[in-house]
């Protein structure tokens, strides 16, 4: 009886092990969509008492950025959150300019990221139509915002999504509408959440 237990101990073990290796050699083959390699990534926070005004954060984020840009050896630096496959999301609801509006249950939905205009150079993410953010994108500028492939895909199917406005809900509070956002440019899907889950909607 000892020896039956323990040889069907070793088959459940045995198949454990080979179930596991199998799982992690089929991650090991899933692009996530960005260049991991020689990559380094950090978090980074600003007391809220240092930096009270979202200005005062912006130029201090500049900065640490350009810094670190310049640092020897270092080829392009970045700033993005949630950073993928980091464990946190953002998602919300929009509206599509120029659309009826639709039930509150019907509305569009996507994950959202905050980034700097370095980031998919930093991370090699391909641009697929339109164009990164640059200089011009300031405070001052029309607001505009890039989305990802599986985004332009599902809410503009058969049309171009580069030139269309989404209006984001909640961005200046739950009763106001922001002005639209202009879709300048697209890129390719990041895995977000993990490896094994498919890419959604984003921008």
């Amino acid at each position: 009886v000892l020896v039956v237990v323990e040889v069907a101990l070793s088959l459940v073990l045995l198949v454990g092990a080979g179930l596991l290796g199998r799982s992690f050699l089929l991650l090991s083959e899933v692009r996530p969509g960005f260049e991991p390699e020689r990559v380094l990534t950090t978090d980074l926070s600003l007391a809220k008492s240092k930096y009270p005004k979202p200005e005062q954060q912006q130029a201090r984020f500049a900065e640490i950025i350009s810094r670190a840009a310049s640092i020897p050896g270092v080829e392009s630096a970045a700033a993005i959150y949630p950073l993928p496959l980091g464990g946190d999301s953002n998602s919300g609801t929009f509206l599509i300019a120029g659309q009826p509006v639709p039930r509150n249950e019907d509305k569009p939905t996507a994950s959202h990221r905050v980034i700097t205009p370095d980031y998919f150079r930093t991370l090699s993410i391909p641009l697929y139509r339109g164009r990164p953010f640059d200089v011009r994108d300031n405070q001052q500028a029309p607001p505009v915002l890039i989305v990802n492939d599986s985004f332009a895909r599902r809410y503009f199917p058969g049309a171009e999504a580069l030139g269309q406005h989404i209006i984001i809900e909640g961005e200046l509070g739950d009763n106001v509408l922001p002005p639209p956002r202009e879709i300048v440019g697209i890129v390719g899907d990041v895995r977000h959440e993990s490896l094994d889950a498919e890419s959604g909607p984003e921008y």
